[in-house]
C-alpha cells in the first residue's frame, strides 16, 4: 500500500493558482457546477424522434393488453384436448387403437396442464408489466404530450385518405419519389 501512494504521489502535479489559468479554464467548468459526466443535450432530429415516440405511448400498451386472450386460449385449449380425447376413445374400435389414442391423450392433458401453468404464470407478468407501463405514462404525461389512441387513428386515417393512390403497375415508393419532385 505504502508503494502505491509513493508512485501516486510521484505522478501528482501541483499547479499555483493564478488568476490567468482560472480564466483559460473557466471553459472547463461544467455548467451546473459538478465535474461529474454532464447531459448531452439532445440534437434537433433526437428531439422530434422523442416527441414522435412519446405522442404514441398508448400505442405501446397494446401489447401488454393480451392477458385475457391468454387465459382464454388455454381455456379453450383444455377444453379441445377433453372433448377431443372423449369422442377419440368413443370411436376407437379395437383395443389397441384405443391403448394408442388413451397414451396420445394423455400427452395432450399434459400439454394443456403445462400450457396453463405458464399462461398463469404469464398473466402474473403481464398484470405487473402493465402497472409499470402505467407508472411511467404517468411520469411522461407531466412533461410531454400523450395521444389518446383515438387521436393516433384519427390522424392516421386522416394520413390515409389524403395519400393519393399509386396508379396500377406504378410502387408506392415510385409515388412517393414523384410527390418530392413535384414539391
Amino acid at each position: 500500500m505504502h508503494h502505491i501512494y509513493n508512485h501516486m504521489k510521484q505522478d501528482l502535479k501541483v499547479h499555483e493558482f493564478n488568476l490567468k489559468r482560472i480564466v483559460e479554464s473557466l471553459d472547463q467548468i461544467p455548467s451546473n457546477g459538478k465535474f461529474s459526466d454532464e447531459q448531452q443535450k439532445l440534437s434537433s432530429q433526437d428531439k422530434k424522434k422523442l416527441m414522435e415516440l412519446v405522442s404514441k405511448f398508448n400505442e405501446y400498451g397494446k401489447v401488454l393488453r393480451c392477458e385475457t386472450a391468454l387465459m382464454e386460449t388455454a381455456k379453450t385449449l383444455d377444453e379441445i384436448g377433453r372433448m377431443a380425447e372423449q369422442y377419440a376413445m368413443t370411436e376407437s374400435s379395437d383395443f389397441m387403437q384405443s391403448a394408442i389414442v388413451e397414451r396420445d391423450f394423455k400427452q395432450v392433458k399434459g400439454i394443456t396442464k403445462e400450457f396453463k401453468k405458464l399462461a398463469q404464470e404469464c398473466y402474473g407478468g403481464i398484470q405487473r408489466m402493465n402497472a409499470l407501463y402505467e407508472d411511467m405514462g404517468h411520469v411522461l404525461q407531466r412533461y410531454y404530450e400523450i395521444k389518446t389512441l383515438d387521436e393516433m387513428l384519427a390522424a392516421q386515417t386522416n394520413q390515409e385518405a389524403s395519400a393519393p393512390a399509386p396508379q396500377q403497375g406504378q410502387l408506392v415508393s415510385e409515388v412517393e419519389e414523384e410527390e418530392e419532385s413535384v414539391e
